[in-house]
C-alpha cells in the first residue's frame, strides 16, 4: 500500500477510481453529452470562410439568435446519503426557495432584453444592407 500523491490515499484505490471515470466519460462522450465541443468546431469552422465585415456580422447575429434564450427551468436538487448529504440538500432548498422569486425575474428581463437587442441589431443589419445595395446601384 503506497501513498498516492502524497495525500494519504492507497494507489491502487486511486487507480482504480480514475479508471471508473475514465470508463464513465468515454460512455458519456459516446451518448453525445460533451457535444459543445463540435458545436464549437463547427463554429470555428464557419468563421474561417468569412471573407467580408458583413459575413462576420451575419454570422454573429445567427449566433446570437441562436443562444437568446436562457434556460431558467427549475432544477431537480437531489439528495445525498448520511447527515451531511441531507444537511447539504435542505440547505440548498432552502436557498434555493428564498432566491427562486429574483432569479426569474432577472432571467425572464435578461431573456426579453437579448431577444430586443437581437432583434434591433437584425433590422439595423437589413438597414446596413438596404444603403449598401442602394449605394452600389448609383
Amino acid at each position: 500500500m503506497k501513498d498516492f500523491a502524497n495525500i494519504g490515499a492507497d494507489e491502487t484505490l486511486a487507480r482504480k477510481a480514475l479508471e471508473e471515470t475514465a470508463k464513465k466519460l468515454k460512455a458519456l462522450e459516446a451518448a453525445g453529452v460533451y457535444n459543445r465541443n463540435s458545436l464549437a468546431q463547427k463554429e470555428y469552422a464557419e468563421l474561417t470562410q468569412i471573407k467580408t465585415n458583413a459575413e462576420y456580422v451575419e454570422h454573429n447575429l445567427k449566433i446570437m439568435k441562436r443562444s437568446w434564450d436562457i434556460d431558467i427551468g427549475d432544477f431537480e436538487i437531489r439528495r445525498k446519503g448520511g447527515l451531511k448529504g441531507t444537511l447539504e440538500y435542505w440547505t440548498k432548498k432552502t436557498c434555493w426557495a428564498l432566491m427562486k422569486f429574483y432569479s426569474f425575474r432577472m432571467f425572464t428581463q435578461t431573456k426579453a432584453y437579448n431577444l430586443q437587442a437581437i432583434t434591433a441589431l437584425s433590422s439595423l443589419n437589413r438597414r446596413l444592407d438596404k444603403i449598401e445595395k442602394r449605394l452600389e446601384t448609383e
